[in-house]
């Protein structure tokens, strides 16, 4: 997965809306209120006439010397309250319509929620904390979710979006806008319009919605999942490949090292741009190997590894140690973004001669599938890249090829 820019991850928090305050004063001896709603000052008269000279408490509404006004004038107040509070728990501002029907009485309709808020509940309840999905689902349903927050931003100018807004014609619109934006495939951009229309069926299920607006339009060939594997590793030849093309521009070539140094030690980006010089060291017999933490974007440290360096990784290595700055304690310095790295890889597999849309999370895949197939356990792959499940291991990096199952699966 690409990285956000830093535009969209300040969209990745939800933005709360901040209840506002109701104040109470007399115009022409009549009770009314003030608040804000919607961004405008708003001044809303509650048709309770006051006693002459009497006075009002701004903050409570009590009218002092006139104990009948003020009998009729509380209640509306808790009424506009409630209303304010149970709007905005929904993540929605009501109109000055749909709040003097709550305040005068006249109207007791349920409040439906923001599409905001039900990506948030739909999220919370299947891919939250207490759900037993395991690691790598919540991960990418959590990417899926962002996207669909940055999205709305773009698309409606705000993260609170009313549900009946979503047309039929948003699900391509995310689908384009996921697949330019963040730089993934059109398969990834598929998972988050899933992820929406999973929560638009969830919607509906909840009596929020009367029917999901993307009912009809996923069954197009454009939102199907593809149904051939999707291979995302390269083959031996096609390393050797890219390993010894030429190029003549020195930023291709150091995006190409970097490249090929992950194919050969497997870590992720966030990872392999914050290795450390600390963590390169040499066993009894003075072979190389890393001994490290993996990293997640926000600087996280997640499950320890231990990773022997072959004579390929253990040159480059020393490459780069030879470039870097000795008072450093990286071995990277000024690294760019994942987004940009992915971007000239396009560059490289072209003078390479591979046919193939690579990222850089092809170098990880590439590692786990060549150890699984040189007879490698998937129990010290897992320990070598740093999983907490030999599941994630075994179902999305290491790829066992046809011809090892016909070589180790006679018996």
């Amino acid at each position: 997965m690409s990285n956000l820019t830093k535009n969209e991850e300040k969209t990745n928090k939800v933005k709360l809306l901040k209840i506002p305050e109701v104040t109470c004063f007399l115009r022409n001896g009549t009770a009314t209120i003030r608040l804000k709603l919607r961004g405008t000052d708003t001044k809303i008269s509650l048709g309770v006439k006051a006693k002459q000279g009497c006075k009002i408490d701004p903050s409570t509404g009590q009218i002092e010397g006139d104990a009948d006004a003020t009998s009729v004038v509380l209640p509306m107040i808790e009424r506009t309250k409630n209303a304010l509070r149970q709007s905005f728990i929904w993540g929605k501002e009501p109109t000055l319509d749909s709040l003097k029907k709550e305040i005068f009485g006249i109207s007791n309709i349920e409040q439906t929620p923001s599409l905001t808020v039900v990506l948030q509940n739909y999220f919370a309840l299947y891919y939250g904390e207490k759900s037993e999905m395991d690691s790598k689902t919540k991960e990418k349903n959590g990417y899926s979710f962002r996207y669909i927050i940055a999205w709305l931003v773009v698309e409606f100018g705000s993260e609170i979006v009313e549900l009946e807004h979503i047309k039929p014609i948003h699900a391509e619109k995310l689908l384009v806008y996921v697949m330019q934006t963040m730089n993934v495939s059109k398969e990834h951009a598929r998972r988050t319009v899933g992820f929406l229309d999973r929560a638009l069926k969830f919607a509906v299920k909840s009596g929020w919605l009367s029917a999901n607006p993307f009912q009809y339009i996923l069954e197009e060939k454009v939102f199907k999942r593809q149904k051939r594997e999707i291979v995302n590793f390269l083959t031996i030849n096609e390393l050797e490949a890219i390993e010894n093309a030429e190029i003549g521009n020195e930023e291709l070539s150091k995006i190409r090292d970097w490249f090929v140094l992950s194919c050969h030690i497997g870590l992720d980006w966030h990872t392999f741009k914050g290795i450390k010089k600390s963590w390169i060291l040499e066993d009894e017999d003075g072979n190389p190997y890393m001994d490290g933490n993996r990293c997640k974007p926000n600087g996280e440290r997640l499950e320890p590894f231990t990773l022997p360096i072959n004579n390929k990784a253990n040159a480059l290595i020393c490459r780069f140690l030879s470039n870097s700055s000795p008072d450093s304690e990286f071995l990277f310095q000024h690294m760019p973004t994942n987004t940009h790295v992915n971007r000239l890889l396009k560059e490289v597999e072209i003078l390479a001669n591979v046919n193939r849309s690579i990222s850089f999370n092809f170098g990880r895949k590439t590692f786990a599938t060549v150890a699984i197939n040189k007879g490698i356990r998937a129990e010290i792959i897992k320990q070598m890249m740093g999983h907490s499940k030999l599941d994630t291991t075994l179902s999305y990096y290491a790829k066992i090829d046809k011809k090892t199952v016909l070589k180790e699966g006679k018996f």
